[in-house]
C-alpha cells in the first residue's frame, strides 16, 4: 500500500533494485493494479521466486519504497495449481 511520503526522490532506486532483481529472476512479475472505479491507485503487486516466506521478507524490507518509508507490503504465500508455473 501506499504512504503519504513521497516516492518521487525514491522512483530512480526502485526501479533500478527491480531491475536487477527481474535480471536475477527473482521478479517474476511486478507492477501496479488497475485504478479503482474513484480513479484512486491502491498499490500494486509483486510476484516473488523465493525459497521461503523469510527470503521473500527481507527482498521486499530491501526495497527502495519500502525502506523510505513510502510504501508498505504485505506477505502472501501463492500455491500456483495451473498454468506453467503450476508446481502440482
Amino acid at each position: 500500500a501506499n504512504t503519504d511520503v513521497d516516492r518521487a526522490p525514491l522512483r530512480a532506486a526502485h526501479r533500478e533494485y527491480m531491475a536487477e532483481l527481474v535480471a536475477r529472476e527473482v521478479v517474476f512479475a511486478s507492477g501496479p493494479v488497475a485504478e479503482s472505479a474513484d480513479g484512486e491507485s491502491h498499490g500494486g503487486a509483486t510476484v516473488l521466486h523465493a525459497a521461503d516466506a523469510n527470503e521473500a521478507r527481507r527482498i521486499m524490507d530491501d526495497e527502495p519504497f519500502v525502506r523510505g518509508g513510502a510504501r508498505t507490503y504485505e506477505l502472501m504465500a501463492w500455491n500456483v495449481r495451473h498454468g506453467n508455473y503450476a508446481t502440482c
